[in-house]
């Protein structure tokens, strides 16, 4: 049997770039961090924290030099615009999908 993650290690940590809102930071100033139950997205030190009930839907997107992921959520005290850029697409796609996300 294969050892399990700690409780506390997040199953799914990814550095790539990110867009909330009007503010886009380039890679690698951004960091998806995600476990069966919250997903977050740091940022310049700063967290956005969805629990899996906030999130409506994670969208696979694609821009000219990179792949992103769109975080639709419920939370109005965070940017209704939030997208993911990364250079491993399929990784982040397959990690997530791994830990029970639906990503489409």
């Amino acid at each position: 049997m294969a050892p399990q993650p700690a409780a506390d290690k997040p199953a799914v940590s990814m550095m790539g770039g990110a867009r909330l809102g009007l503010f886009n930071a380039t890679w690698p100033l951004a960091r998806l961090t995600a476990d069966r139950t919250t997903l977050k997205l740091s940022v310049l030190g700063k967290a956005v924290v969805f629990s899996r009930e906030s999130v409506l839907e994670l969208i696979a997107m694609k821009g000219l030099i990179s792949h992103g992921l769109q975080i639709r959520h419920t939370d109005d005290s965070y940017p209704s615009r939030i997208i993911f850029w990364t250079f491993s697409p399929s990784a982040l796609k397959s990690g997530l999908e791994s830990i029970g996300w639906r990503v489409s």
